[in-house]
């Protein structure tokens, strides 16, 4: 009797937590699971934390990174540890036993922070194009209150995109004895799903990002021009300066000019246009290096994006013509999650500003704490 209370009709053995953790590959896929649910959760705090601790990051660009990452938290927070408890549970008993509730409100989870993502992403890369090609209407085009607005707009139709989603794949979800809405039957919706979260939204990102590297590159180019052209003039006008001062016979303090002006005076004028010229030359030069090193920065974290996210989505369009793996289609949904863990360590490696704010956040948190 008991052998029979333990035992399915399809003849699957229910196991216990300790025997399916003897399994090299159960045990080894639980530990991942749960250093990456701890990585996404610290390392995405220590994003949010960052930006609203650090007056020069409070811009529109870190805003919507600080929107990315409450999305990936959020990810480690909700999506994580309920995968954990699928992984050992469908090892142990070979069915999903949490209820269809929870599979309805995970599978909602999933495809609400994803789509939020790759709408954040979309953002930034709208934010950094606008820094670069237009830099002088930065502030008029990305006001505090737009960027909020912007913010608002981006989670609530991802949402809506993904309520739709899960509700048109409700009947998929109840004929299974596991959790997932792969092999839906409407060839038609998963299509323009597939389309809508996702692939749209990179077509977007790869235009708007090409873009804004033709014009960075083309920045860069007449920095370089700007750049020489500063020095030369600088040169020139340090060279008149010395010949003018050799060619003065008597003090250079108490000489005049036809209008009565002492010429140590005038060259002193010159001197000053001069190095005023060249430092407004040098902060306009810096802000445009920093503008087009930060897009680079956003250009790793959305190549990362996509990188990660296109195996499932193109596993979902084939899975609709031809069966596919579990297992595989499973490693596909685990390398999503991955991208949630990922942005802090390319914020660190790659932007020495973000890295120096963080190090100075957490030495701050530090002293308060003592």
């Amino acid at each position: 009797m008991a052998e029979e209370n333990s035992t399915y009709s399809t003849g699957y053995h229910y196991h216990t937590l300790s025997e399916v953790l003897k399994s090299p590959k159960t045990a080894l896929t639980a530990v991942f699971l749960v250093l990456l649910m701890l990585c996404t959760l610290v390392g995405n705090f220590l994003v949010i934390w960052t930006i609203f601790t650090t007056r020069r990051l409070r811009f529109s660009a870190f805003f919507f990174v600080a929107s990315l990452a409450v999305a990936d938290f959020l990810v480690g927070l909700v999506v994580l540890p309920i995968s954990l408890a699928y992984h050992l549970t469908f090892e142990m008993t070979g069915r999903w036993i949490l209820g269809s509730f929870t599979c309805k409100a995970w599978l909602l989870f999933n495809f609400w922070f994803c789509s939020a993502s790759v709408l954040n992403l979309c953002l930034v890369s709208w934010d950094r194009y606008i820094a670069v090609t237009s830099p002088l209407h930065y502030k008029a085009h990305m006001s505090d209150t737009r960027v909020r607005k912007m913010i608002i707009i981006s989670w609530t139709l991802s949402f809506s995109l993904s309520i739709i989603l899960i509700a048109k794949a409700n009947s998929s979800i109840d004929k299974r004895t596991n959790c997932t809405i792969h092999r839906i039957e409407d060839v038609a919706f998963a299509v323009c799903g597939v389309l809508l979260v996702f692939l749209i939204p990179v077509a977007f990102l790869i235009f708007v990002n090409a873009r804004v590297w033709i014009t960075a590159r083309r920045h860069k180019k007449r920095i370089t021009a700007v750049e020489d052209s500063m020095r030369l003039s600088f040169s020139n006008n340090w060279n008149y300066n010395l010949e003018s001062r050799n060619s003065i016979d008597i003090s250079p303090m108490l000489t005049l000019d036809s209008r009565g002006r002492s010429t140590s005076g005038i060259l002193h004028q010159i001197n000053n246009k001069s190095s005023t010229s060249e430092r407004g030359g040098k902060t306009l030069t810096r802000t445009i290096k920093q503008e087009i090193k930060t897009f680079k920065t956003f250009l790793i974290v959305i190549g990362v994006f996509v990188v990660c996210w296109c195996p499932f989505y193109v596993s979902m369009l084939v899975d609709i013509v031809n069966k596919f793996s579990s297992f595989v289609f499973y490693i596909t949904i685990v390398l999503g999650y991955c991208n949630s863990a990922m942005n802090i360590f390319i914020y660190g490696v790659f932007n020495k500003e973000f890295r120096k704010a963080m190090i100075t956040s957490l030495k701050c948190c530090k002293v308060e704490t003592f």
